[in-house]
């Protein structure tokens, strides 16, 4: 493509317009001014859409970014995906920093730890390690799987939920 570059490794292909590739091996920008860093089999697909490396990941929507990790995919405008494995980030602006199998397809919408959804707009979700879906039910919501409590100003939690001096 026009004012595309290829700056090393082994089969890739800059088919966007001024998009670009570090290196690594069977990797595709074909969106305009996207970029990948590195890695292998990573694809950036629309505009301004940018893999920083890793493996098997997908940036799929304008301005989305993935920084790492495997078979990641931020699907659509703004979402990102930080590392990890097995990832999504579908919604616009929604963010993923990591972790296992998470997924923030809701609007503005966050996931963390391991198996979180947040499928509604605007929901915050964080799982524990446990190896089951949490999911968020409504728009707007903070949700927290922490089987050892979550502590409030406490590091040793009482409880489900431990609040320190009295709040």
């Amino acid at each position: 493509a026009p004012f595309a570059s290829v700056l090393g490794g082994q089969q890739n292909s800059a088919q966007g317009e001024k998009s670009a590739i570090g290196g690594g091996i069977n990797n595709t920008t074909s969106g305009l001014i996207s970029v990948i860093a590195g890695g292998s089999d990573n694809n950036a697909t629309f505009l301004n859409a940018t893999v920083g490396g890793g493996a098997l990941n997908s940036a799929g929507g304008i301005g989305a970014t993935i920084g790492g990790g495997v078979s990641n995919s931020a699907t659509n405008n703004h979402a990102s995906v930080s590392g990890g494995n097995f990832n999504t980030a579908g919604g616009p602006y929604s963010t993923v920093p990591g972790g296992l199998s998470n997924e923030a397809t809701g609007n503005y919408s966050f996931a963390a730890g391991r198996r979180a959804k947040a499928i509604n707009a605007g929901s915050f979700v964080w799982g524990d390690r446990t190896d089951a879906d949490f999911s968020s039910t409504d728009p707007d919501q903070f949700l927290i799987r922490a089987t050892g409590g979550v502590g409030i100003g406490a590091t040793n939690p009482k409880g489900s939920l431990h609040v320190a001096n009295g709040g």
